[in-house]
């Protein structure tokens, strides 16, 4: 039953930092290209990254506690900080991202791809970022279990 956790756990972990990667890829090449690009790729990410990482997360989370509890314990280290970036980068997810996505989303649909939205964008762009790099963090930790 382990094994089938841990493999659930990386196969979570490859599809919600791997999409994080992807997508900073193709949103960063659609920023080269202009505004409006920008906008509307920046845009079907968004939409597709409410679909996918929800669920990435749950499996992810609920993987992580279920190992635990069978080989590890709370309190080791390594542990205690993936989880504390994991719930920073959730929180971020849930309160910051999936709001100004589904906002952005709707501006796009409706046509509003003037400088004020390209400016919300950007912002929201660079937060991601940082959250990626949180992302890589915690893959860190897990593979090479440091403290």
């Amino acid at each position: 039953m382990y094994q089938f956790l841990v493999f659930v756990h990386v196969f979570s972990a490859v599809v919600w930092v791997g999409g994080a990667l992807f997508s900073e890829a193709i949103v960063s090449a659609a920023h080269r290209r202009g505004d409006t690009e920008y906008a509307r790729v920046y845009s079907l990410i968004a939409e597709t990254g409410a679909r996918v990482y929800p669920v990435a997360t749950i499996a992810l989370i609920a993987t992580a506690v279920a190992m635990v509890a069978q080989r590890w314990s709370f309190g080791t280290l390594w542990i205690d900080i993936a989880l504390g970036l994991f719930v920073v980068t959730f929180g971020l997810g849930v309160g910051y991202f999936s709001p100004r996505g589904k906002s952005i989303s709707r501006a796009v649909d409706s046509g509003e791809e003037g400088p004020e939205l390209v400016a919300q964008i950007r912002k929201v762009h660079r937060i991601q970022r940082l959250d990626l790099l949180i992302l890589v963090a915690a893959v860190v930790l897990m593979v090479f279990k440091p403290i």
